[in-house]
C-alpha cells in the first residue's frame, strides 16, 4: 500500500514537471522566435533610414551577437533531455529556467537597446532634415521680402513714368 502511494506520488510529480518542462519549453520556442522577428524588423528599418556606415557596422555585429545567442539557446532547447527519472526531469526544468531568466532576458534587454539605438537614429535624422527644410523656409521668406521690396520699387517708378 505505502509503495503504491508513493509510487502515484513519483508519476504524480513526474507528469507535474514533464508539463512544466513542455510549457517552458514551449515558452521559450515563442520567445526566440519573437526576438529573431524584432531583429528582422530593426536590419528592415535599417535599410529604410539612411543611417552612418559606422551605425549600420555597429548594429550589424549586435544584431549577429544577438542571433547567434537565440541560436545556442535553440540548441539548447533542442538538446534539453525530458528523461524518464526525476532527477534528470529536475535538471532539465531547473537549466531551462535559467535560460529564460539568464539568456533571454539579457537577449531582449540587447533587443530593446539595438531598437532604441534605431529610434534614436531615425529621430537624429528626422531633426537634420527639420533643421535643413527650416533653413530652406527662412531663406525662400528672405529672398520673397526681397523680391516684394524691389517690386514695390519698380511699381514706384512705373508709376511715377505713368504719370
Amino acid at each position: 500500500m505505502f509503495e503504491c502511494a508513493m509510487l502515484e506520488q513519483i508519476q504524480t510529480e513526474q507528469d507535474d514537471l514533464l508539463r512544466q518542462i513542455k510549457e517552458l519549453r514551449a515558452k521559450l520556442e515563442s520567445d526566440v522566435k519573437n526576438q529573431h522577428k524584432r531583429m528582422g524588423d530593426v536590419e528592415d528599418k535599417m535599410t529604410q533610414i539612411e543611417i552612418t556606415q559606422a551605425d549600420q557596422m555597429f548594429l550589424g555585429k549586435e544584431i549577429q551577437r544577438q542571433r547567434t545567442s537565440l541560436n545556442l539557446v535553440e540548441t539548447a532547447l533542442d538538446q534539453a533531455e525530458s528523461g524518464s527519472n526525476l532527477k534528470a526531469l529536475r535538471d532539465t526544468l531547473r537549466e531551462l529556467q535559467k535560460t529564460e531568466e539568464n539568456k533571454m532576458s539579457k537577449i531582449r534587454k540587447q533587443v530593446d537597446g539595438i531598437e532604441q539605438f534605431i529610434l534614436k537614429s531615425l529621430k537624429n535624422k528626422l531633426n537634420e532634415e527639420n533643421k535643413s527644410s527650416q533653413t530652406k523656409i527662412s531663406n525662400v521668406k528672405r529672398n520673397y521680402e526681397e523680391f516684394l521690396k524691389r517690386y514695390e520699387k519698380v511699381q514706384t517708378v512705373f508709376n511715377g513714368c505713368v504719370e
